[in-house]
């Protein structure tokens, strides 16, 4: 199965539409969700922590990154990887409205 999506449109569903973001998530794999946050200025999102490793990609915003206790500045066309059972959030720096994307295992 191939199906072709863009970053700024993932498809899938709606989770969360809030004063802090707005959320999408994709179930069409059978192994992986991926989920395209839009954070918006000024918000964070709460602090994970997932059973599974998973893969942010930063599209656009600026931003930080909590990795435990380490701090790491993000900003579009980073990526950044996390371990499983790793405690981080992202808090919106910027001027605009930060968008990422985040894969993991179902």
């Amino acid at each position: 199965m191939i199906i072709k999506y863009n970053i700024f449109d993932i498809g899938g569903t709606v989770i969360k539409d809030d004063d802090y973001c707005f959320v999408r998530e994709n179930q069409q794999l059978r192994d992986v969700n991926i989920y395209s946050y839009l954070l918006y200025r000024n918000k964070s999102t709460k602090r994970f922590n997932y059973d599974n490793d998973c893969v942010y990609m930063f599209v656009g915003g600026r931003g930080v990154f909590e990795l435990e206790k380490d701090i790491i500045y993000v900003t579009h066309n980073d990526l950044i990887l996390v371990a499983k059972n790793t405690n981080h959030k992202i808090i919106n720096t910027g001027d605009i409205h930060m968008k990422f994307l985040m894969m993991k295992e179902k």
